[in-house]
């Protein structure tokens, strides 16, 4: 009964606020450049920063030049910072964040954080050539206007449909409507999402590749009925374990960390202790929690202890259509 009245009351706020957006009490900036925005209504993972890079790539072998904005969670540092220009990394994750630092490595193009995803997006604009900007995560923010709305919705998403505090959406779930695109994990429920003009496409996130470094080598696994000891701090760390064991693992035990954890010294040397006490040469994680640790890769393999990444990627349905629309909705602007 609380919850409800409580998720009533935060509901009540959120909806003023995008009133306000709507009817332009609030403040909003509009760059020359073409916004894409890739967001979701739930708190937690939904595949936002492979989403994100997916379609980076897609644009990017279409000849668009691209650049990503963010908030860069989890951080020690605040305020505007270049994480990447495109050639270089400047920082490491403690300063900005894991999700960014992915996704600059992965894309080697310019990648720019801020607070205020908004001021990004205009130093971004600023500082760089580009035909197009992503913003990861830029659903709720409304600050910074955009071209095309994409949101990622999940099981997890239509399992408990209830707001703060009672559920763990960030908005009411009819708020979809105000996106152009719905990623939609379970096709069975499209139907629901066609009732206006958005475009409902179905993606599925699936594990393209194990990354295996070991002392003085790099390769990718083929057999993976290996024991491990399993880290990570996603959103959901049980997923994270049950994809594992899934793929083959036998995880001997896991250990998990809150969302976007920053790993210090101390953690590894407990994860080697760990290791020894269960007999076990391998240590899995995702590509997120890697970008933090790899710092220590030293510590790790000087105790022969092999380091398993899985490297997540992103398939969407009618890939052509999709990429399509989106280079249609911005071709006026290029």
């Amino acid at each position: 009964m609380i919850l409800n009245l409580l998720s009533k009351i935060y509901s009540y706020f959120v909806d003023r606020r995008n009133t306000n957006f709507e009817n332009g009490k609030i403040k909003t900036y509009r760059l020359k450049t073409p916004v894409i925005s890739i967001g979701n209504i739930i708190a937690g993972g939904t595949g936002k920063t492979p989403v994100t890079i997916l379609i980076a790539k897609l644009l990017i072998e279409n000849n668009l030049k691209v650049g990503v904005v963010g908030r860069g969670y989890g951080r020690k540092s605040k305020g505007l910072k270049i994480v990447s220009d495109g050639t270089n990394i400047l920082d490491d994750s403690d300063e900005v964040g894991d999700e960014m630092l992915l996704i600059a490595k992965k894309l080697n193009i310019p990648v720019v954080i801020d607070q205020k995803k908004y001021i990004a997006a205009q130093e971004i604009e600023k500082s760089f050539d580009l035909d197009v900007i992503l913003i990861d995560d830029g659903f709720q923010h409304r600050y910074l206007e955009r071209d095309i709305d994409i949101i990622l919705v999940n099981n997890n998403t239509l399992d408990n449909p209830n707001t703060f505090p009672k559920g763990y959406l960030r908005e009411k779930l009819s708020n979809y409507n105000r996106a152009d695109i719905i990623l939609i994990e379970d096709i069975n429920k499209k139907v629901q999402f066609e009732r206006n003009n958005n475009k409902v496409f179905e993606y599925q996130k699936h594990i393209s590749k194990v990354r295996q470094i070991s002392t003085n080598n790099i390769s990718y696994l083929e057999d993976f009925s290996l024991q491990t000891l399993a880290i990570c701090s996603i959103a959901n760390p049980n997923s994270f374990v049950n994809f594992v064991n899934i793929l083959g693992f036998e995880v001997l035990k896991s250990i998990p960390f809150k969302d976007h954890y920053a790993y210090t010294k101390s953690d590894i040397a407990s994860f080697i202790q760990e290791s020894k006490v269960l007999n076990v040469n391998n240590i899995i994680m995702t590509e997120k929690d890697y970008v933090k640790i790899e710092k220590f890769n030293g510590m790790i393999l000087d105790n022969n202890i092999n380091i398993l990444v899985l490297e997540m990627e992103i398939k969407i349905e009618n890939e052509k259509e999709f990429i399509n629309y989106i280079l249609t909705k911005i071709n006026s602007y290029i």
